[in-house]
């Protein structure tokens, strides 16, 4: 049996893997939720509110899953106070950097910041783990994460796993190669920068930042800050090149050395 498509069947099916490629294309490739599966839907973008709201339902996800493994009613119950204690401190922390000067100066987002630029910031502590929203002209564009020194290992393993190979690497020493300080990746619209503040604050710091309102925000400021991704690596975004390095910084890091290479066989003639 043949099945006929009509012209307006077929535009229908050219629209509809029109917009499945898009979406797949639109997919951010350092997009939050590859690295921590909890962020899966949050979006740039956004107010505070919906984030808020997002982070509130994200509590609610997490006890979910315990609550229904936990046979114990009097655990369940506990765990359900535990779920909106937590949930009701989503909020409290909103810092509105409109000149005043208070911790946040010297603390681990201390150049993540300008003052008097309607900039905001939504703090959120998680056991050790503490994740900074912020807010400019009251959307979302940049997510930082300091977590524990103690976990910079694993999490390096994870961020090579799932966005590849670092696009830039950052030395103490450039010319010889030694003391990283900072992975840094760009794509899509994104950036990512991974710091070690383990000497300052005994932690290691993810930075994830739309890359234009990024570089809009900071050209406000009087003077550039050092969390921001060097330009240099901007430039490279979605043209189709590739840093190609011999070299594993993270394998580096971790004390894991990289596997030799095999010779290539010469060509018989």
């Amino acid at each position: 049996m043949t099945v006929r498509i009509g012209r307006l069947g077929g535009m229908v099916m050219v629209g509809l893997v029109a917009s499945v490629l898009a979406a797949q294309a639109g997919a951010e490739p350092l997009a939050p939720e590859r690295f921590d599966p909890s962020l899966r839907g949050l979006r740039f973008g956004w107010t505070i509110d919906e984030t808020v709201a997002f982070l509130k339902q994200r509590v609610d996800n997490r006890y979910g899953v315990l609550i229904r493994d936990t046979m114990d009613v009097r655990d369940r119950d506990r765990l359900r106070r535990e779920s909106l204690q937590e949930a009701s401190r989503i909020g409290q922390e909103i810092v509105r950097f409109d000149g005043t000067r208070s911790g946040w100066n010297v603390s681990v987002v201390k150049d993540e910041f300008g003052q008097g630029f309607g900039e905001e910031m939504l703090h959120l502590r998680e056991g050790k783990t503490h994740l900074y929203f912020f807010f400019a002209d009251g959307a979302f564009y940049k997510l930082v994460i300091s977590a524990d020194k103690d976990g910079r290992d694993a999490h390096l393993r994870t961020l090579d796993e799932v966005y590849g190979k670092a696009a830039n690497v950052v030395y103490e020493d450039p010319k010889a190669k030694t003391g990283l300080l900072a992975l840094e990746w760009a794509a899509g619209t994104m950036t990512l920068r991974v710091a070690d503040r383990s000497r300052e604050y005994q932690c290691c710091t993810l930075r994830w930042a739309d890359a234009a309102r990024d570089q809009a925000v900071q050209a406000k400021w009087p003077v550039r800050t050092s969390g921001a991704i060097d330009p240099l690596i901007l430039e490279s975004m979605d043209d189709g090149s590739e840093i190609v390095d011999d070299e594993d910084p993270v394998g580096d890091l971790l004390g894991v050395k990289p596997a030799p290479k095999a010779k290539a066989k010469p060509r018989k003639k």
